[in-house]
């Protein structure tokens, strides 16, 4: 059932690619920006 699965997933994932980097790079620098406040506030 996995390889079932798997194999749906991977054309969708390669067809939002960008998309997910995107989302990616988002969360990261929401997360830095976190880290920051965190960091100068204790």
């Amino acid at each position: 059932m996995g390889d079932l699965e798997a194999s749906y997933q991977g054309p969708l994932i390669e067809k939002n690619q960008a998309l997910l980097n995107d989302l990616k790079a988002e969360r990261d620098a929401k997360i830095a920006k976190a880290r920051e406040i965190i960091a100068t506030h204790q």
